[in-house]
């Protein structure tokens, strides 16, 4: 990344006031791990791709609440915004999806794929049960699921 490109990535007034807030939210650990998970995710993506970011753990006896989970995820977008590195919307569900996993409520990750003007276009968002969590429905639905959570893992081998 070019000093410009690193330059125009710092956090905006508006962003820091957010990160702020979310700083005496009873959330504010998920903020906190977020912002600092985003680098090793980034890289983990970058290098060894995602089979080593899913989670092995089962969500058997973990929690199914969508209003919590949704909480979890404006605290992680609140952390990522001051994180100098592009919140792709894979990065930002991984990221999700881990501080899911840490607190214990069950999340999928789930990657869609749609014909776009300039081609294939994919992707990915997580949810609780039938709810997104980190997104808008109505943009997840205008894409065709190819794979969630444990079917990724059989899927990845085809992608690579």
């Amino acid at each position: 990344m070019s000093p410009l490109e690193c330059m125009r990535r710092l956090p905006r007034r508006h962003q820091l006031s957010i990160f702020a807030c979310r700083l005496v939210h009873p959330t504010r650990s998920s903020t906190l791990r977020a912002a600092a998970d985003m680098p090793r995710v980034a890289r983990t993506l970058a290098t060894k791709g995602l089979r080593p970011l899913l989670s092995a753990r089962t969500t058997r006896g973990a929690t199914v609440d969508a209003t919590r989970a949704k909480e979890v995820a404006t605290a992680v977008d609140a952390g990522l915004a001051v994180v100098p590195l592009a919140p792709t919307c894979l990065r930002r569900s991984v990221v999700l999806q881990r501080e899911l996993d840490r607190l214990d409520l069950a999340s999928s990750l789930h990657i869609g794929l749609r014909r776009g003007a300039a081609g294939p276009e994919a992707h990915a968002w997580v949810q609780v049960g039938d709810a997104v969590v980190n997104d808008d429905p109505a943009v997840t639905s205008t894409y065709a699921q190819l794979a969630a959570s444990k079917e990724l893992e059989q899927l990845l081998p085809l992608l690579t």
